[in-house]
């Protein structure tokens, strides 16, 4: 009798264990299962359903004041560059995506902006949209005042310059004299002007340009005179 009442004993705690081992514990987490890693589309389908992401992004947003399509813009640029990279609108949305952060909210979302900045040119090297990008974020640091990042930013354009003896474009030249002369760096600031005046005599800025020659001279001439 004894025997079969240790035998039942048994038995159910071998079922009491196998229910609780079945059974989920409140408060613990479920293992989540990672779902298999889909294929990357080809190219060319990428191609196409970005493009049709694209134009049904810019059509839906046309006649939209800014403050309504600054947030539909911004997601639907994102989801291009996140689902198609290596369709040609990925790189477009690079720039698009940039500009938006930078003028299309009351205050600039520069973080942001230098963020998908840097983020293209760890991914890609189109030097077209590369140089666009480049240059967008230039002027918004020059239009801004932010004469230090504008420094910074200009001195690989004209290490580049100095090494090769060629400018990807001569606005970067220009910004770089122009937040050397505002930091009071006058001497960097004038062969920089000078440099650009030789290298465009006829460039509609030339009259700009001669006047803050003449600011620079009389400075530096100031400047000799105190010491």
């Amino acid at each position: 009798m004894r025997s079969n009442t240790m035998r039942s004993t048994h038995l159910a705690a071998i079922a009491l264990s196998f229910m609780l081992a079945s059974c989920q514990i409140p408060g613990l987490p479920t293992p989540e299962v990672e779902p298999p890693l889909e294929p990357p589309l080809e190219i060319e389908k990428q191609e196409e359903l970005a493009e049709n992401k694209y134009i049904d992004l810019l059509d839906s947003t046309a006649r939209m004041h800014r403050t309504e399509k600054r947030d539909i813009l911004r997601d639907g640029f994102k989801e291009v560059i996140a689902k198609y990279p290596d369709s040609s609108y990925a790189h477009e949305s690079h720039y698009h995506l940039m500009r938006a952060y930078l003028y299309n909210y009351d205050i600039p979302m520069e973080k942001e902006a230098e963020e998908v900045y840097e983020s293209y040119f760890r991914k890609y090297d189109d030097p077209k949209i590369g140089n666009a990008l480049s240059l967008e974020m230039a002027k918004y640091y020059y239009q801004f005042q932010n004469w230090n990042k504008l420094a910074s930013f200009t001195v690989p354009f004209m290490r580049e310059f100095v090494e090769t003896g060629k400018i990807r474009d001569g606005l970067f030249l220009f910004y770089y004299s122009e937040a050397k002369y505002k930091l009071k760096d006058y001497g960097e600031a004038l062969r920089g002007y000078v440099t650009f005046s030789k290298l465009y005599p006829n460039n509609k800025m030339g009259g700009f340009i001669n006047k803050r020659l003449k600011e620079i001279r009389h400075m530096l001439g100031k400047e000799e005179a105190v010491q």
